[in-house]
């Protein structure tokens, strides 16, 4: 009989696994840095391993009847809990069979819930006594049920994989000793092992995500997809210009970079610029383009999703608290899309949630929140290795969020081998000392002294006196139909003043 993974649309469990395959061999091409970052050679065929072991124990008999919509006896049991024998039949080595177990058996549900919720109230442990036990079940019972002869031929015939006597262990024993370790703070963030477990459990919910949509392809930012701004160079060069020299000098950095240039001097083309010179020498990683308001990353989204004078939309995604609001908004623009609007936008967020776009225009709480262990962190991490991250007026937020970008950007430089690219048109000295220390290694770029000159399009004359003392000033210029900007200290000198110009 057919093992099935899913029963909407109905997929057999070898095209699950194969689904998601697919899907790691997209990210084995993409993350490059990812063997530098562990200096280990087995890190993609533990992957490999956890991807063909993460869903065997949908074999069971009794959940493949609640695949089906008939009546069973699964009793809200967890499939990942019937895979653990299979791995402990792997012919690996100890260390990295543990790993794969410990993916495996917490790719859905996290250790505390598993320990409390799944096991502990679900599963007897020891032998059953004369007086019963209060309904628990066995688990090496239960897990007698799981198809084990196909499951073993599967994997032998489709995969090369010849698994040793598969032997039933309790899986509490498992659980508990990773919750214990790891709250003897024995298992913790300096840990080596915890960090490889950690991308690994990154891995493999993006190819258990992705292979269940069965998604077909990820992006990737080819030479191609910077033609505009060859485009745009070359109608400079017709004209008798070119690119200004920081634009210049961005593309031909590498790695990290802080720049300062007056604003409207074209500070996103040298940062495009700069990210298509690290992705030429350093291979591929997915991009971060970093802005602090809603508004002007809806319009740096609009900007660098044109198919003609951006990177194009199946290559820029965007994250951000009103993403929806923004959508419905998109959608109500495009009265072609028609009476699917809910599924279209639902869709749009979750492409642009996933690691399938590689250029991500994003507020820095939708970076920040995956260091503090939120759901679903595991994949974000995973997804800035060897990444590029774009930063523009990182001086412009509080200074608790401030210091939270700081930790990150010393992260990600330190720990994930990504590259940054700061830029400013001003910056207080002592956040930009700040912003240097965690870079560790940067080039400085700066806009040329003409053309600071070039932009100096306002000049301030400092008036003796109080603002009272030029009211008279300020109403002659609104009489002669001029905007006036009136900058108050305090809301009642605001209303005082309101009163006396109208």
């Amino acid at each position: 009989m057919e093992i099935i993974a899913k029963s909407e649309p109905r997929i057999s469990l070898s095209e699950h696994i194969d689904d998601c395959l697919r899907i790691l061999e997209f990210l084995k091409i993409y993350f490059p840095k990812i063997q530098e970052v562990l200096s280990k050679n087995d890190f993609w065929e533990t992957v490999k391993l956890s991807v063909l072991m993460h869903d065997l124990g949908k074999a069971h008999s009794e959940f493949q009847k609640l695949l089906l919509d008939q009546e069973n006896e699964w009793h809200g049991q967890r499939h990942e809990l019937f895979s653990l024998p299979f791995i402990d039949a792997l012919n690996v080595e100890g260390v990295r069979k543990q790993i794969i177990k410990l993916v495996v058996a917490g790719h859905h549900k996290d250790f505390e819930q598993l320990s409390s919720k799944y096991i502990s109230n679900t599963y007897v442990e020891g032998d059953v006594d004369e007086f019963g036990a209060d309904g628990l079940m066995d688990f090496t019972k239960e897990f007698q049920k799981v198809d084990q002869e196909d499951i073993i031929k599967m994997l032998r015939e489709k995969h090369s994989i010849v698994l040793e006597k598969v032997k039933v262990n309790r899986p509490l024993k498992l659980i508990l000793s990773y919750l214990q370790n790891s709250h003897g703070n024995k298992i913790n963030s300096t840990d080596g092992t915890y960090f490889e477990l950690l991308l690994i459990f990154g891995a493999l919910k993006h190819c258990d995500h992705l292979g269940s949509a069965q998604v077909q392809k990820i992006e990737c930012l080819e030479t191609s997809s910077f033609q505009f701004l060859r485009r745009k160079r070359q109608e400079l060069v017709d004209k008798g210009k070119d690119f200004y020299q920081h634009q210049i000098a961005s593309s031909d950095v590498e790695g990290n970079a802080i720049l300062t240039a007056p604003t409207g001097s074209g500070k996103t083309e040298s940062a495009i610029l700069w990210l298509k010179h690290q992705l030429e020498i350093s291979g591929q990683g997915r991009a971060f383009y970093v802005l602090p308001y809603t508004a002007s990353i809806n319009a740096m989204y609009e900007r660098l999703s044109n198919e003609k004078d951006g990177l194009g939309a199946e290559k820029v995604g965007m994250m951000h608290g009103k993403l929806q609001a923004y959508l419905y908004e998109y959608v109500d623009d495009n009265p072609e899309i028609g009476s699917s609007k809910n599924e279209v936008i639902k869709g749009i967020q979750d492409k642009f949630k996933t690691i399938s776009m590689p250029f991500k225009v994003v507020t820095p709480f939708q970076l920040l929140k995956k260091l503090f262990g939120l759901k679903g962190f595991e994949k974000g991490i995973f997804e800035w290795v060897g990444g590029c991250f774009i930063f523009d007026e990182i001086h412009a937020y509080s200074p608790t969020v401030f210091a939270q970008l700081k930790v990150l950007l010393e992260y990600v430089v330190v720990n994930l081998k990504a590259r940054v690219f700061i830029m400013t048109a001003t910056m207080p000295s002592f956040l930009k000392l700040e912003i240097e220390n965690s870079l560790g290694e940067f080039k400085s770029i700066t806009a040329s002294p003409n053309l600071y000159s070039a932009f100096n399009r306002h000049r301030v004359i400092l008036k003796e006196g109080l603002l009272h003392d030029g009211l008279d000033l300020i109403s002659q210029r609104l009489e002669a139909g001029d905007k006036v900007l009136v900058v108050c200290n305090t809301v009642v000198q605001a209303q005082e003043v309101f009163k006396n110009l109208t």
